[in-house]
């Protein structure tokens, strides 16, 4: 399915996009790294926790039924 595709490809875009801003900005300091951290992982775990996939269509479980 499509959607697992999308999740993973804005997942892995924010989570450069977010380590790129704490280069930018200058995180040095182990704590600075771990706050880049914590925000980069924040939005995957969203993700893989409230977006579900669609549910299934009544010709995919008839389909799924007679195999």
């Amino acid at each position: 399915m499509r959607i697992h595709s999308w999740k993973t490809e804005i997942s892995v875009a924010w989570i450069l996009a977010v380590a790129a801003a704490g280069y930018l900005v200058g995180a040095a300091s182990v704590i600075g790294w771990l706050f880049v951290v914590i925000v980069a992982l924040t939005l995957p775990v969203l993700f893989r926790r409230f977006w579900h996939a669609p549910d299934e269509s009544m010709s995919e479980s008839i389909r799924d039924v007679l195999r």
